[in-house]
């Protein structure tokens, strides 16, 4: 079905009835509605009275089209408190709403969900998506909400986002650990962003959704808290865990964080030192939102190794990369058999996988660390060669001529033939 967002800016009262109208009878072409109070750039519905608020709420509690509704409002506005308990009575009929977004509407410390539109949350199986932001909910609302969440029937919850919502560590814990482990392990994506999560919280997620087989957590953004190399620590020990399923950390604007913190991510994705524990690191995350100047060549790397579908591949790359480029490891070269000196020589040539092809404003950064990335590799092959010339004549004896076809096509490919 075809989505139309119902949005005026008009203020006439023929208008305001011909919306609520099409939501009275179920219009097919509507499945998404936007309400605000204030005035304000765009387009949007605007209820001027009470009657307007009475009229559209009774039109939502028998709309079986509607999947999406936005609520954007100022705490402090004209609209009573007995006007909001009587349009949340309404919306605790509908069950076709998908997606709840409540942006600045006052949460009443939290009880909105335990008093006011618990039976929607707990009796609606169509929703999938709650936001609760530009609100402080503190920690007696997070209870609050955890206690509803946790009494929901079914786990059709998928995105959960409670930005800049007043949360802290100890409503982190009680959020993570109440609600979302109990009853919520379908969850996908859980966005943090604007509170004042710091180390404990961070244990908390790690703990709760990163390093749990149930979780199916895949996006997880944390930008604007107050996490240093202690929590950055603890994310990355979840990182690390062979049950995290995450594909996508955004921890932007954590200023705290240090390239001591970052290492900890690197190695969370690749543990360098052994090609065992290198086998074992995180091959599933491939985004990481944060300053790009903050991640070091070899996170970027192990990230865009980890994009490629073929997880067995991954972890061979990721072996050549830090034992055969970063780290020039002969006697580890030397040990490797015959027939496969040439797949690995063609790997550390082949940097394929960076090619820029992005147009934004990361395109420049991500442009020079390709060409890092190809000097490094080209160095690498020259350093090899040079230390372990006998691997020519060795190979070439054992593998004949595809031996000697694929070093020369790997030193070509460097600008070395």
């Amino acid at each position: 079905a075809s989505t139309t967002m119902a949005k005026t800016n008009s203020t006439s009262g023929a208008t305001i009835h011909a919306m609520v109208q099409r939501v009275k009878r179920n219009d097919p072409t509507l499945t998404s509605l936007s309400i605000r109070t204030e005035r304000g750039r765009g387009h949007f519905f605007r209820p001027q009275t009470t009657e307007d608020w009475q009229h559209i709420g009774e039109a939502i509690a028998t709309n079986n089209n509607l999947l999406r509704l936005d609520l954007h409002c100022l705490i402090h506005d004209w609209v009573s408190t007995k006007t909001w308990k009587e349009f949340y009575a309404n919306l605790n009929e509908n069950t076709s709403i998908r997606r709840l977004a409540l942006n600045q509407i006052d949460l009443y410390e939290g009880e909105i969900f335990t008093l006011h539109i618990l039976q929607f949350l707990v009796n609606n199986t169509s929703l999938t998506s709650l936001s609760a932001t530009n609100y402080s909910l503190g920690l007696e609302g997070t209870r609050l909400l955890s206690s509803a969440l946790a009494r929901k029937t079914s786990s059709s919850l998928k995105y959960l986002d409670l930005s800049s919502a007043g949360i802290t560590d100890e409503a982190c814990q009680e959020l993570v650990v109440s609600a979302l482990r109990s009853g919520h392990s379908g969850l996908r994506s859980l966005e943090l962003n604007g509170n004042s999560i710091q180390n404990a919280g961070c244990v908390a997620i790690a703990t709760t959704l990163l390093n749990n087989p149930k979780s199916m957590l895949i996006r997880l953004y944390l930008d604007n808290n107050d996490i240093d190399d202690e929590g950055a620590e603890a994310l990355a020990d979840g990182l690390a865990s062979t049950k995290c399923c995450l594909k996508t950390l955004s921890i932007h604007g954590n200023a705290a964080i240090t390239s001591r913190g970052y290492e900890t991510f690197s190695n969370a994705l690749c543990n360098a030192p052994h090609v065992d524990d290198i086998l074992l690191s995180n091959h599933i995350i491939q985004r990481f939102g944060t300053d790009c100047n903050q991640l070091s060549a070899e996170l970027k790397s192990s990230l865009g190794f980890n994009r490629v579908a073929n997880k067995h591949h991954v972890a061979n790359r990721k072996v050549v990369m830090h034992h055969f480029v970063y780290n020039c490891n002969i006697s580890l070269f030397e040990g490797i058999p015959g027939s496969l000196v040439p797949h690995v020589l063609a790997t550390i040539a082949d940097h394929s996988i960076f090619k820029n092809g992005r147009t934004d404003a990361q395109a420049s950064k991500e442009c020079s660390f390709v060409k890092h990335d190809y000097r490094i590799r080209h160095l690498a092959l020259h350093h090899i060669i040079r230390l372990c010339p006998s691997i020519c004549e060795r190979h070439l004896s054992l593998g004949g001529g595809m031996a000697k076809n694929s070093i020369e096509r790997a030193s070509k490919k460097m600008r070395l033939a």
